[in-house]
């Protein structure tokens, strides 16, 4: 009998398999996954369930025990949009944004506590810490549109790179 060769299939390299339409849809869910995790972590946490009102501010101060102010930013196309000082007003320490992802909150800084969240670190180490809820974000503002106006939400990553973040570096630099 004639020894049967088994034809193997050329190695892929881990970027190739990376970019494999099933490893991007599982990659896909995966993320996905763990944002829900994560804010139903949030949820059991900080009570956002029955407490529609609690902000990050409110989070920052009772979980973290640090002082945290609220202003408003207005963006030159309208959004008015949260920002939120951790530290004292009038700090002379050099200023952090903190600029939170998609589908994800201002809170994502602060929800680890103040040992092991990117707000207390910074804080504990000096810096004058700014966090920004972009538009898309409760609460829904806009100086012309309420957030059941379909224009409210005609708006993609460009704008929240050409507007909001210059809005906020601008109100934190004045």
């Amino acid at each position: 009998m004639a020894a049967h060769k088994k034809e193997t299939e050329p190695k892929l390299t881990f970027l190739q398999k990376l970019r494999s339409p099933r490893c991007l849809v599982k990659l896909f869910l995966f993320v996905v996954v763990v944002n829900i995790i994560k804010f139903l972590s949030a949820i059991a946490l900080i009570g956002l369930a029955y407490q529609p009102d609690y902000s990050t501010c409110t989070l920052i101060k009772e979980k973290l025990l640090l002082p945290c102010m609220e202003h408003t930013v207005t963006t030159s196309d309208g959004y008015i949009l949260s920002l939120k000082r951790v530290g004292e007003e009038n700090s002379e320490l050099p200023a952090v944004l903190l600029v939170h992802g998609l589908m994800d909150s201002s809170a994502t800084f602060a929800i680890s506590g103040r040992n092991d969240s990117l707000t207390g670190i910074l804080f504990d180490n000096n810096f004058d810490v700014w966090l920004l809820d972009k538009r898309g974000r409760a609460p829904w503002r806009h100086e012309e549109h309420n957030s059941q106006d379909e224009d409210f939400w005609d708006f993609s990553l460009d704008e929240i790179i050409e507007q909001d973040i210059p809005a906020a570096v601008g109100y934190i630099t004045r």
